[in-house]
C-alpha cells in the first residue's frame, strides 16, 4: 500500500504546482512556448467525452482492484494535462486524485470529493456548449 500513498503525494504535489503563487513580471516579453509532440491538447468536446467514458469505466470497476484503479488513475491525468478547457482540466485533474485515494481503504476525502464536484460543475457548462452532457456515476 505504500507505493499507493507515494503515488497519491505525487499527485498532490503536482495538483498544487500548477496552483502555485503568482510570478513577478519578467522584464522581457515571454516566447510562446514550442509545440511538442507530447504536449498536444485535446479539444473540449473530447476531453468532455474522455471524461464520461473515463467515469463510467470508474462505476464498473470493482473497488478492490487496485490495479485498475491505479490505471484509471493515470488515465484521468494523462487526459487532463491534454486537456484545452482549464474548467475540463480541473475536473479531470480532480478526478484523477480521488481516483487514486479509491486505493486506500479509508477512500477519498470529502474536501477532494467537493473538489471535483465543483469541477464537474464549473465543466458542464464548457461541455454543454460542445454537444455534450456530462454524466458522473461516481462520487
Amino acid at each position: 500500500m505504500p507505493k499507493y500513498a507515494f503515488a497519491l503525494a505525487v499527485a498532490a504535489v503536482a495538483l498544487l504546482t500548477g496552483c502555485s503563487a503568482a510570478q513577478p513580471e519578467p522584464t522581457t516579453p515571454p516566447k510562446p512556448p514550442k509545440p511538442t509532440a507530447s504536449a498536444e491538447t485535446v479539444s473540449v468536446k473530447e476531453s468532455c467525452e474522455k471524461f464520461n467514458e473515463l467515469d463510467h469505466r470508474l462505476a464498473q470497476t470493482d473497488p478492490k482492484d487496485n490495479d485498475a484503479l491505479v490505471d484509471l488513475y493515470s488515465e484521468f491525468d494523462a487526459a487532463g494535462q491534454e486537456a484545452a478547457d482549464d474548467q475540463v482540466k480541473g475536473l479531470l485533474i480532480s478526478m484523477s486524485i480521488v481516483v487514486l485515494q479509491y486505493t486506500d481503504p479509508a477512500g477519498p476525502s470529502q474536501e477532494d470529493r467537493d473538489q471535483a464536484s465543483r469541477f464537474f460543475l464549473s465543466a458542464s457548462g464548457s461541455c454543454t456548449a460542445e454537444g455534450v452532457t456530462l454524466n458522473m456515476e461516481v462520487l
